[in-house]
Parts: C-alpha cells; sequence; structure tokens
C-alpha cells in the first residue's frame, strides 16, 4: 500500500477541485467536500454493502422537504475516502488518477449524472492526458 498521509490526501482533493474547468467553478461554490480515512459502518448500512465491497467517494445530496424549504445556505455534500484508494491503487500515479476519477465521478452526480451515464468516463484507463502534477 503506497503511502500518503491524510493531509496530502486532502491537498490532492483541494487541487482537484481548484482545477475544475471555469464554466463550473460556480456550480460548486455551495458543495461540500469532505476527505474521511473510510466508509464507517453507518454509510456502509445505509449502501447496503458488505464488508468487503470497496467504496472510493460518495455524493450525498442535501435533503428538501416540506420541513427545510428555505434551503439556499444548504449544501450537497461529496465524501472521498482515502484508505480505500491507498488499498486498491499502489502504484502512486495510477493513485492519484483515481483520485481526481472519485472526485469528478461524485461531482457529476452533484449536477444530476446517473451511474449509467459515467460508464463511458469509467471505461477509460486515464480520462484524464493533461494529469495534474503528482505534488499538492
Amino acid at each position: 500500500m503506497p503511502h500518503m498521509s491524510m493531509t496530502e490526501f486532502a491537498a490532492y482533493v483541494r487541487k482537484v477541485m481548484r482545477h475544475l474547468p471555469e464554466p463550473l467553478v460556480p456550480h460548486v461554490a455551495n458543495l461540500i467536500v469532505d476527505v474521511e480515512d473510510d466508509v464507517d459502518h453507518a454509510t456502509r448500512k445505509m449502501m447496503d454493502l458488505d464488508e468487503d465491497e470497496t467504496l472510493l467517494g460518495l455524493y450525498v445530496p442535501f435533503p428538501i422537504d416540506q420541513s427545510n424549504l428555505e434551503w439556499s445556505d444548504k449544501a450537497d455534500r461529496l465524501i472521498i475516502y482515502r484508505r480505500p484508494h491507498l488499498e486498491s491503487f499502489p502504484e502512486r500515479r495510477r493513485l492519484l488518477i483515481e483520485i481526481r476519477r472519485t472526485v469528478i465521478h461524485e461531482l457529476a452526480h452533484h449536477f444530476g449524472y446517473s451511474e449509467e451515464d459515467l460508464e463511458p468516463f469509467e471505461a477509460k484507463a486515464n480520462p484524464f492526458p493533461d494529469m495534474l502534477d503528482e505534488h499538492p
């Protein structure tokens, strides 16, 4: 398993977010992007995941219902999980590609894309020919 501290991992996630295409930037201003070490038990249960299933990231939309119609100051949330990335991608360059892929994948859900919509993106070994520098 490659070594990447939580600080370095979070810095790379921030770097990916800072380098989004300009037209997207206004649409992510009210989006929370968190980095967690691993998926907690409650999330595994909510997602109906077995202990051996890997979850790299999660899009959590802010729930809107009749009790919270005043939601303009609320935010959707992306969670990017560090440990599953490190365990799944032992080679550093591949790890960086997959961190970026996960951020973009979860961000796409924020914009309404489904898993099926993302299949062509996921099928590419490296959908980022302009790969960001390794260092955050």
